[in-house]
């Protein structure tokens, strides 16, 4: 069996999928204005992912993201679990009205792009098909040291543009797929970038997006260049993923508290050792948490552990609700959204304003002290919250449309290269939960992090992995060796 990313759902299949979607909310007692709004939404994200051109383009993988992280998931969990999709809610109905909406400008925009992008994308010429030891080795390279020798002043700068830990991953990877048609994706210099991207930006930190980032890259990867793959190694990687979320979940959370401590290895170790331990005491935490605030906003009847944190939909619900009651924003926050996108280098003072922290003091998340926690919301409510349908219907299509059109433009799919890989990473994670902050920084900074990146990866970083990798061996007269 061979994985790869989809290009089209065909609309029977989307229909018979929101069909069953509305009788088995239906069923369990949704209600059915609230029902035929969640078939609704599944068949327009359905048909906005086709628009696109499918997970192989960045508009594509950022249509999916959102569709899947921000309700869908959810939705197939609540369903499974036998409740109704409008329960635990503050404005169910008004909340997928609102979702339907900002899909449907996704799909016109995504419309649109599809005939006017680029067919040869700008970094189509930019190829690594070779010397890819030295690009993985020079990738690391850069992306371990370059931190510890870039001067202070341009700290945050280059960490904008720090991607080649995850570029010593795709690409290894995804050539390796390629070159032996699926069947091996395994690369030592790509597992040497995993295992550190893992630990240190993940274990060390208790980040659960540090965690799980690497293993996602190197799926994204293989799965882009086709990851053939039997069914009894199908069924181990699964135990191992739902495993390994068993147990690395209540890690990061209830390793949090050790952040800055001194023996923070050390409890680090003394968690992984002790699995069981963990999840009793992430376990009391829920439920000691859930005590103290009764008004806390969940979807499900009881807490879900990661997957409470796999759909955006019962936090947009609340700021939507929130913004029904006269509570809103102007576009002044989208006008921080551009400044900040200017680098700090060049723009030091640049407002510095947490949208995520402030938009969840409004709904009453976090306690009035905390003005660092950032929360995460969709682009839908945060467009709904700004400027309700006039930001919904009028702003929000052009700004989607600019954001697929550059990263559709600049990259292409990844059918015609290997830098739309780095988007489609991207957008897994910023896509949900990124806001519409997400439409400005990835066609501006993050675009030029790929155009840049693409540039020292395939020029510089071979230069650099030939210092340390060492040399392939001559061919005997007569033998060639592949390559």
């Amino acid at each position: 069996m061979k994985l790869s990313f989809p290009t089209r759902f065909p609309p029977a299949y989307m229909l018979t999928s929101a069909g069953i979607l509305f009788v088995a909310a239906w069923v369990e007692g949704t209600d059915l204005v609230m029902a035929a709004l969640a078939a609704t939404f599944l068949i327009l994200s359905g048909l906005a992912f086709n628009a696109a051109g499918g997970l192989v383009y960045p508009s594509g993988a950022y249509v999916f993201f959102l569709a899947t992280l921000s309700v869908g998931v959810g939705t197939a969990a609540k369903l499974l679990a036998g409740e109704p999709l409008d329960s635990n809610l503050r404005a169910p109905i008004k909340s997928m009205l609102v979702y339907n909406a900002g899909m449907l400008t996704i799909y016109a925009a995504a419309t649109l792009n599809r005939h006017l992008r680029r067919k040869r994308p700008l970094l189509g010429n930019m190829l690594v098909n070779a010397r890819m030891d030295q690009i993985a080795m020079g990738c690391i390279l850069i992306g371990i040291a370059g931190p510890l020798v870039v001067p202070e002043s341009a700290a945050a700068t280059f960490a904008q543009i720090n991607n080649f830990l995850p570029f010593a991953i795709l690409l290894p990877v995804y050539a390796r797929a390629r070159e032996t048609d699926g069947e091996s994706t395994f690369n030592w210099i790509s597992f040497g970038a995993w295992a550190y991207s893992t630990i240190v930006f993940g274990l060390l930190t208790f980040s659960k997006q540090g965690i799980y980032s690497a293993s996602v890259a190197w799926a994204v990867a293989a799965l882009a260049a086709g990851y053939r793959i039997g069914k009894v190694r199908l069924l181990a990687l699964t135990v191992v993923a739902v495993v390994a979320s068993s147990i690395l979940t209540p890690y990061s959370q209830i390793g949090r508290q050790f952040r800055g401590a001194a023996d923070l290895n050390d409890q680090a170790i003394y968690l992984l050792e002790h699995p069981l331990e963990t999840r009793e005491l992430y376990a009391l935490q829920s439920e000691r948490e859930s005590r103290r605030h009764k008004s806390d906003i969940h979807w499900f009847e009881h807490s879900q552990g990661l997957l409470d944190r796999l759909t955006m939909f019962p936090i947009d619900d609340a700021l939507i609700a929130m913004t029904d009651q006269g509570h809103s924003r102007t576009l002044y926050v989208y006008a921080t959204y551009l400044m900040n996108s200017v680098p700090h280098l060049f723009f030091p003072d640049k407002p510095n304003i947490l949208w995520g922290n402030e938009f969840a003091h409004e709904i009453g998340m976090l306690s009035p002290a905390d003005h660092t926690t950032s929360i995460s919301f969709s682009p839908f409510s945060d467009a709904y919250h700004v400027g309700q349908w006039q930001v919904i219907f009028f702003i929000a299509p052009f700004m989607f449309f600019v954001l697929f059109y550059v990263t559709d433009s600049v990259a292409g799919s990844t059918n015609q290269t290997a830098w739309a890989l780095l988007y489609v990473l991207y957008f897994s994670h910023t896509a949900p939960e990124g806001m519409m902050a997400t439409t400005v920084y990835g066609s501006t900074t993050f675009t030029i992090a790929v155009i840049l990146g693409a540039f020292v990866v395939a020029r510089i970083t071979p230069l650099l992995g030939q210092l340390v990798t060492l040399p392939k061996p001559l061919a005997p007269q007569g033998v060639a060796v592949k390559s």
